[in-house]
């Protein structure tokens, strides 16, 4: 009887801690000031990143590794603020007020801008590889070298005063021969490219921000960099070198295309989705009273 009651209990222990048991078997990939990440966090993360991204991860985990330093850091500072109920506070309730209304107006919008699933059709596909095999054709490929000095459009005055001061100091140092690969792994704002001593690698000419195509359709490899303004800052750019646009097939094309396509549709249907609620809406503006705030609250 003893024993017969004894195995019952065991087996409904064992039954009990199987949820532990279970979750003590993940394994612990980084931890740091009292955090854990643990693998079933790193495979979230990784299914949450384009399909590119994640077969670039097969031949260079450096940046995953990255990713999940910069996940257990974010977690620490999180668990310091929650500690001190920084949460509470009054600027921090406010801004998390706003980003909830975003969020939620950006998901609504989505919601009502999704993509049928067959779109884009394999016709669609070979229609678009058809007009893109022949712009290809008749571009070209550019290497350029690139010294990137952020300063987006709303920056405020102390920002923009950091920003030209460091695109000063960059052109003054290229001009008293500082190499240009040693200025972009240190003042450049590109940081994918700034790893790179600035090389952008070779990139088809319809690819390149309208500004920088026009600045490098007539430049030459021995040329000096020249200085592009685009709205997202300042661009000190250099030709390595430029051949003759390679013409991809269909295969090699066809999945990044489905996605660009689907990608423009998304735009498309969200664009028309907030046009048709703006026209039901017909917001009514008061224009004189806009002018005298503005007046009363900034002379």
């Amino acid at each position: 009887m003893f024993n017969t009651i004894s195995h019952k209990f065991v087996f409904a222990c064992l039954v009990a801690l199987l949820p532990q048991l279970a979750a003590g078997t993940e394994a612990i990939v980084g931890s740091g000031g009292g955090v854990e990440i643990g693998s079933d966090d790193v495979k979230k993360l990784v299914a949450g990143l384009p399909e590119a991204t994640r077969k670039a991860l097969r031949n260079n985990s450096a940046p995953l590794v990255q990713a999940v330093r910069g996940e257990i850091v974010r977690r620490v500072l999180l668990a310091e603020s929650a500690r001190e109920h920084f949460d509470k506070d009054p600027a921090v309730v406010a801004d998390l007020e706003r980003l909830r209304d975003e969020v939620v107006v950006r998901q609504w919008v989505a919601h009502h801008s999704l993509v049928p699933k067959e779109y884009p059709s394999d016709g669609d596909v070979e229609a678009n590889y058809k007009a893109l095999s022949a712009r290809l054709a008749t571009s070209d490929d550019y290497r350029l070298g690139q010294i990137f000095v952020a300063m987006p459009e709303g920056l405020d005055s102390a920002g923009l005063k950091a920003a030209l001061s460091k695109l000063a100091e960059v052109q003054a140092k290229l001009g008293s021969g500082a190499t240009f690969a040693d200025l972009a792994k240190r003042y450049s704002d590109h940081q994918e490219s700034a790893a790179k001593g600035g090389d952008l690698e070779f990139e088809n000419e319809m690819r390149l921000l309208p500004e920088i195509r026009a600045a490098v359709k007539n430049l030459n490899t021995d040329d000096k960099p020249v200085l592009v303004k685009s709205t997202q800052g300042f661009h000190i750019i250099r030709l390595i070198a430029k051949k003759s646009a390679t013409v991809p097939s269909l295969s090699e094309v066809k999945e990044s295309l489905t996605a660009e396509l689907r990608r423009a549709r998304a735009n498309e249907l969200e664009k028309r989705f907030v046009s048709d609620v703006s026209t039901r809406a017909a917001p009514a503006i008061n224009e004189v009273e806009i002018n005298r705030i503005v007046k009363e609250v900034a002379p």
